[in-house]
């Protein structure tokens, strides 16, 4: 076979080689294989080829000019743009994504279509008082002013400049009845924000600001969804700390990768781009603990310059003192390895001792604080006192135990701490441990029930759900056949009856404001029920085996 002078009409559609049949030279060998008519294809100028790629040219610009048209559809945005930002000093330097352009139109549309003006600015009202509880993207808006400038204003800031956040806040930082639209139209929105993230994901869409803020506030308050297919708001996290270091908020310290190199900001950041910074790290770091993944729980130059920053500018006090105390949580789980279920720290070693001494301290300045009776920070900061305590309870074996979910199954009847020796030092971890858990505990049964179901649901709901699970574990260990705690604290002084209660009460307040349970909070402390039949259970198995184990010493 030798390749022909000219390749007919069916190789030169699929751009292969087109070689002689060795039967009839007069055909291509692939033509009499399948059966086909072979037509030599007409010569091709160098002239005609050229206006060929001419006029792809031209209809791919009509393409983006017919792109750019659509923001026709929307009755607010002139420029819906998100940005792949070059430089970013001054608000200059910008340069336009037209793939970001693109996907924001079709955002704003799909929004329009669905939520008129005054819904969306009553939506943002809404948004802004949930978010401010932990972190505040946008000032406070108060719809009900005379004019309402301030709100349209704002809301047009946001569709201008950060439109998928805009949705991502319509669609997970509220409740859809506060906001007065339905479940099904938020659950629309949802999917939308989703879409366009998972675009996001796969490289698709340059990252942005606008994106990485859209995936915080996607996983930090997180919602359930009505079909079943809710979004893993781990996974999120973790998007948006790998695009917030190929955008460059990470300083030259964490470099971007090939793709996303010449996206990379140059020059001094904004306010908002580190305290977004700071916000990520807050959320990867919260989330690593609660599932004991391994987490470098890094503290580099960019979030120390990032700091600083905030507190100079004391724009959102609340969140620079949730950060201070999430900050606490990450060396207390760095120094005694918490996320490595391969290591093991004595409660009676040096290490535990000097990192219980060092969590002191600082505790005692972040509680000499103006917010120090916030009752949000109040509780982080008593989560604190159970971590730098909870060795106490670790063997050399249970540590994976402790990861959420806190599941019955992972309560470890049969893996539990018993010393031989109680040395005092156990003994006051241990009750240090127990009389936090009921702070905790009593804390969160004295919060506004609004206030519980606008916290983020990545940390909070799962952080009550610990706190029980470890109350529980501590009842197990001076309980359980074999243990040895039992010579320090009684079953009694551990009130895990009316911790479980106290929590139940709790979820009865919550189901008042959410009744088809849409939040996250409310699912994951309504859990406290099954707690409540494990231990029905387990205390009536414990009854059996002390009754049986008298009446072998009677006998």
């Amino acid at each position: 076979m030798g390749k022909r002078s000219r390749a007919c009409e069916a190789c030169q559609a699929l751009k292969i080689k087109c070689e002689a049949s060795p039967i009839n030279r007069s055909v291509c060998e692939r033509c009499t294989r399948s059966g086909l008519t072979c037509v030599p294809a007409a010569r091709r100028w160098q002239k005609d080829r050229i206006a060929e790629l001419e006029e792809q040219v031209r209809s791919l610009q009509e393409m983006l000019d017919g792109g750019s048209s659509m923001q026709g559809l929307s009755a607010y945005g002139d420029s819906t743009r998100a940005t792949s930002v070059l430089s970013a000093a001054d608000g200059e330097g910008m340069a336009f994504s037209t793939n970001a352009a693109s996907s924001a139109c079709d955002s704003l549309a799909f929004l329009d279509a669905r939520l008129h003006h005054d819904s969306q600015l009553q939506c943002l009202e809404v948004c802004s008082k949930t978010t401010r509880l932990f972190w505040s993207i946008i000032p406070l808006v108060d719809g009900s002013s005379a004019d309402g400038s301030s709100a349209t204003s704002r809301l047009q800031s946001m569709r201008t400049e950060m439109p998928t956040t805009l949705l991502a806040m319509f669609a997970f930082a509220m409740s859809p009845k506060d906001a007065g639209i339905s479940q099904q139209t938020q659950e629309g929105l949802r999917k939308k924000v989703l879409e366009t993230l998972g675009l996001a994901a796969v490289g698709f869409e340059n990252p942005s600001h606008d994106l990485i803020q859209a995936l915080l506030v996607a996983s930090l308050w997180t919602r359930p969804s009505l079909d079943g297919n809710h979004a893993n708001s781990i996974q999120l996290v973790k998007l948006a700390h790998d695009l917030s270091v190929e955008l460059g908020l990470g300083g030259p310290a964490l470099q971007s990768s090939a793709p996303a190199y010449f996206f990379r900001i140059q020059g001094p950041l904004p306010l908002e781009m580190q305290q977004t910074w700071l916000v990520s790290w807050v959320a990867s770091t919260m989330a690593a603990i609660g599932m004991r993944r391994t987490h470098g729980f890094g503290w580099g130059l960019s979030h120390h310059n990032a700091l600083c920053t905030l507190e100079k500018e004391a724009s959102d006090p609340l969140f620079l003192e949730i950060l201070h105390t999430v900050r606490l949580h990450a060396q207390i789980a760095d120094a005694l390895e918490l996320c490595n279920p391969d290591s093991f720290h004595d409660i009676n070693s040096a290490l535990v001792r000097t990192t219980q001494a060092e969590a002191r301290d600082r505790l005692g300045e972040l509680n000499s604080k103006a917010l120090a009776q916030d009752p949000q920070l109040s509780f982080w900061r008593v989560l604190a006192v159970i971590y730098v305590n909870e060795p106490v309870l670790h063997t050399k074996t249970n540590k994976v135990l402790f990861a959420g979910p806190h599941v019955a199954e992972r309560i470890g009847v049969l893996e539990f701490a018993h010393p031989i020796e109680v040395t005092s030092t156990a003994e006051t971890a241990l009750r240090t441990l127990v009389e936090a858990c009921q702070l905790a505990i009593k804390l969160v049964l004295h919060m506004d029930p609004s206030l519980i179901l606008s916290l983020p649901s990545l940390c909070f709901g799962p952080a009550v759900s610990y706190v029980l699970f470890i109350l529980v574990k501590a009842f197990v260990a001076v309980s359980a056949p074999g243990n040895t705690y039992g010579q320090v604290l009684s079953r009694d002084s551990l009130r895990i009856r009316e911790a479980i209660g106290d929590l139940m009460a709790v979820n009865a307040l919550l189901l008042k404001l959410d009744p088809h349970m849409g939040n996250w909070n409310t699912r994951i402390i309504g859990s406290v029920e099954w707690i409540a039949a494990w231990l029905d259970d387990y205390e009536s198995m414990i009854g059996r085996y002390e009754m049986n184990l008298e009446r072998e010493i009677a006998e």
